[in-house]
């Protein structure tokens, strides 16, 4: 799902990238931990589509919960924590 949502961003359709995203989001959260790195796609995706559509403080709260599930994860050396 997320990749549908990837690919409603790119064509613009910013709701549609949202239901998306939010539908796999939900997913994952019952399948997995909100702590484990299978969510962190599903949240990222949701950021950048905040991102391009203006409510840039969702965005920040997103890409701030992803940061430290990332951090503990794949630990502070690695070359994305530093991205």
């Amino acid at each position: 799902m997320d990749n549908l949502a990837e690919l409603y961003l790119i064509q613009g359709r910013y709701l549609s990238a949202e239901q998306k995203a939010l539908e796999a989001y939900s997913l994952r959260k019952q399948l997995f931990s909100s702590e484990q790195f299978d969510i962190v796609d599903s949240l990222k995706i949701l950021a950048v589509i905040y991102t391009y559509q203006g409510p840039y403080l969702q965005a920040e709260k997103l890409y701030l919960e992803v940061f430290p599930i990332l951090e503990s994860s794949l630990g502070k050396e690695h070359p994305i924590i530093a991205d």
